[in-house]
């Protein structure tokens, strides 16, 4: 760790997220005064012993609350009890209904504390995450303005996605995305959206569709920053592909919902038909749903539900592109492993990872919900069929520069020019007061 930076800065989540990137990326800067966070695998927490008496996913999820690269006196925890209610809360279904209100609820009462500490301790920077910062932004602007509020935006807000999911059902007359985002279409909902946007000082996102969606909502272009995610693509076995299957094989990874454009990928597979291309959906999915119903009857789609690594490496080795036809995402860092594998990729401009695709380089982007426009991708590639070698390649050597060491340097630099900024203003201003 360098101990080189004279500012001091707090990174708050009340779940995970990246968290764990941005804070490691601090600490070893020198930068980062404590991680906070409510659920944490550490010596004497409430979790450390909760593991001992899980099993199964259960078990390897709680593992997943703790960073190997932090140390455990960096780490503090608010609401610890209370956070774990929150992961289990969906899983009882006479209770889930509850879910967002906890979450609120939960989240201003961290936020609350975390402004405080902050407040006590002076430091320069508080990060926090989006739909978790109501509360801490407040607090922090009524009364410690000088303490700068960093919003980090992981995916284009609701106030965005609400327009976008709008002309989708216009469109296309699907309405299911209704029931899967009903905190969208709540007034409430994006009342508190817009009033932690408002409150940010400056904003923290991985693309330019993340971007975007805080420009549609009123936030000036210079107080947002484009700090893309990374992979370590050593976790990933690269296998150059030499020429495509017919039919062509497309994987997908990720949740079988409609905002993932599922079901412009089921009339896609419909369209063209089992001689032109196989479709895998990786993912959890519902039997009851209307996509299940739909896409099971169909020779051309298979779901495959959640897959081990290990077997997700051979569907990545098997298939010939990965595509992400999504509504709505902030990055998807699913993208980024299936590049490591050698896949090139078919997304769409709302995906996040369409910032780094160049059509015929190392895959195609087409704009989101255009099906004429994804079905003219597929049909470049199949008339082409040896692009697929060279775009293998390329797909390989984009997901290598996209590290974490990479995100590690711009983030830094990133928050140490807004810190710049704002220390220089504040000077500034003492002199012309005085």
């Amino acid at each position: 760790m360098q101990e080189d930076n004279k500012y001091k800065v707090i990174v708050a989540h009340p779940g995970k997220q990246h968290s764990f990137k941005t804070a490691t990326a601090l600490y070893e800067k020198g930068m980062l005064f404590n991680y906070i966070t409510t659920v944490y695998d550490k010596p004497g927490s409430i979790t450390h012993f909760a593991n001992k008496l899980l099993t199964g996913s259960d078990k390897k999820k709680a593992k997943s609350r703790r960073s190997d690269t932090l140390p455990d006196s960096k780490v503090y925890q608010f609401f610890e009890l209370y956070g774990l209610i929150n992961i289990f809360l969906p899983r009882l279904k006479f209770l889930s209904k509850y879910k967002y209100w906890w979450n609120n609820w939960l989240n201003d009462r961290f936020g609350k504390k975390v402004a405080k500490y902050a407040i006590k301790n002076n430091v320069d920077a508080v990060i926090s995450y989006d739909y978790n910062s109501l509360a801490l932004f407040e607090y922090l602007k009524a009364k410690a303005p000088h303490i700068k509020r960093i919003l980090d935006v992981s995916i284009a807000n609701r106030i965005y996605a609400k327009d976008v999911f709008q002309r989708d059902v216009n469109k296309t007359g699907e309405t299911g995305v209704y029931s899967e985002n009903l905190d969208v279409w709540e007034e409430s909902s994006l009342n508190r959206v817009k009033n932690e946007i408002d409150l940010a000082s400056h904003f923290l996102v991985p693309s330019q569709i993340v971007k975007e969606s805080l420009i549609f909502s009123g936030v000036e272009d210079n107080r947002i920053s484009v700090v893309p995610y990374g992979v370590n693509t050593d976790q990933f076995s690269y296998v150059k592909k030499q020429t495509i299957h017919k039919p062509l094989k497309l994987l997908y990874v990720g949740g079988i919902i409609y905002r993932k454009g599922i079901h412009h990928l089921l009339n896609i597979a419909e369209i063209l038909g089992p001689d032109v291309v196989d479709i895998n959906l990786v993912g959890k999915y519902d039997t009851n749903s209307c996509l299940y119903k739909r896409g099971s009857k169909l020779d051309n789609v298979r779901f495959l539900g959640f897959l081990t690594h290990d077997v997700l490496f051979e569907q990545y080795r098997e298939s010939d592109f990965f595509i992400f036809p999504s509504l709505c995402e902030g990055y998807a860092l699913v993208m980024l492993e299936a590049q490591s594998c050698g896949m090139p990729i078919i997304c769409s401009d709302h995906s996040g990872g369409n910032d780094d695709i160049i059509n015929g380089f190392n895959g195609y982007v087409f704009p989101a919900t255009d099906d004429e426009a994804l079905i003219k991708c597929i049909k470049k590639i199949i008339s082409n069929p040896d692009c697929i070698s060279y775009m293998s390649e390329n797909a390989r050597e984009t997901a290598s520069k996209m590290t974490w060491e990479a995100y590690n340097s711009l983030l830094i630099d990133t928050v140490i020019k807004i810190l710049n900024k704002a220390s220089y203003e504040i000077t500034m201003s003492e002199v012309s007061q005085n």
